[in-house]
């Protein structure tokens, strides 16, 4: 019996939770932009910003603003999740 992949968008999801899902991209460059993760909003089916595992188990990641970027990171793909959506949120409104 083979085990069913869950992916989004043609990408193998590593994490989701009620809006953000987390897809690991690294073998495609048009989603990727050079990081390991994408992180997609599945409200309003935009991405949340790509991030990276570091050598210590940990995630970094940032969210686009304007010409800028916002930094966030995570212990844990939760941990990610949350923190990339709070930035993207704050960059939709400001």
């Amino acid at each position: 019996m083979t085990k069913k992949i869950k992916t989004y968008m043609g990408h193998p999801i590593i994490h989701q939770n009620r809006r953000v899902v987390i897809m690991e991209v690294k073998d495609d460059d048009s989603f990727s932009l050079g990081h390991q993760l994408d992180l997609w909003d599945k409200q309003t089916d935009l991405p949340v910003g790509w991030a990276d595992k570091l050598e210590d188990g940990s995630y970094s990641g940032f969210a686009l603003y304007g010409p800028h970027e916002l930094r966030f990171d995570g212990e844990t793909l939760s941990e990610l999740a949350s923190e990339g959506l709070y930035q993207f949120k704050w960059s939709m409104k400001n």
